[in-house]
């Protein structure tokens, strides 16, 4: 929240675990701003202190995570997960300035470990991605006549989900692909993706079609048309046979 000439810097709790450095020319304005931040009634606010040493970020309203753990606080490292505080630091022989982010941005505890993280973001996007075409393309083989689609008010998207696996590698999670086709009354059909996290066999662990019930003879006429260009057994073993690809290999 950016500061507007002379205001001052307000800490504001809610008693859990919620709080925010804010600035306002006045008390009862930083409270009753940080109780909306905290989406807390403003008699709920636990407390509303001055925070002097914040005072020189208010032209910018962006505090260093430096600063803050310099005075005390303390965050998660969003890549390692390590918990950055002073004694942490003077166990590693770091140094405050050493902690990367704001109040409100990813917090890391040094400039590599933010490299590493923001490297293995864009791997995961990137094999997100690369399910997200392959189970795209699928449907294109399967139904030549379909069209993918994806709703303006994002109530069915074409997307994919992918969640950590073991020794730095990736496992698909979901993938959902909506298509409309001819015949099509009520909403697209979708094929899917929806791996347990368990890693337990089922259904979702392999890609399988659905569509609305009131669309359900008009998918069953159409896909009818189209025998042989691809049969489920084919489909099943191009999708499952990669569900689990080390992170690099989603950029090759």
């Amino acid at each position: 929240m950016r500061a507007s000439s002379g205001q001052k810097a307000y800490t504001v709790t809610d008693g859990d675990e919620g709080w925010v450095i804010l600035f306002a020319d006045r008390s009862v304005v930083a409270r009753r701003e940080g109780a909306a931040h905290l989406d807390v009634e403003f008699c709920e606010v636990e407390s509303c202190r001055r925070t002097t040493w914040a005072d020189r970020y208010w032209r910018t309203g962006e505090i260093p995570a430096s600063a803050m753990v310099e005075h005390g606080w303390h965050f998660e490292c969003q890549g390692c997960g390590v918990r950055i505080d002073d004694d942490w630091l003077s166990e590693q022989g770091r140094t405050c300035a050493s902690v990367v982010g704001t109040q409100h941005s990813g917090v890391f505890c040094g400039p590599d470990c933010k490299a590493r993280e923001t490297r293995r973001r864009a791997l995961r996007t990137a094999f997100e991605q690369r399910w997200l075409l392959r189970l795209q393309r699928v449907v294109t083989a399967r139904f030549p006549d379909a069209e993918l689609v994806e709703s303006a008010e994002h109530v069915w998207d074409q997307h994919a989900c992918a969640e950590a696996g073991r020794c730095g590698r990736f496992r698909i999670a979901q993938v959902t692909v909506a298509f409309a086709f001819p015949g099509m009354a009520i909403g697209p059909a979708f094929l899917r993706i929806n791996r347990s996290r368990t890693g337990i066999a089922g259904r979702g662990a392999k890609p399988y079609y659905t569509c609305h019930n009131g669309d359900l003879g008009a998918f069953r006429a159409w896909a009818a048309r189209w025998p042989g260009v691809r049969t489920r057994r084919e489909v099943g073993r191009e999708v499952e046979a990669a569900f689990v690809v080390l992170a690099d290999e989603a950029l090759a």
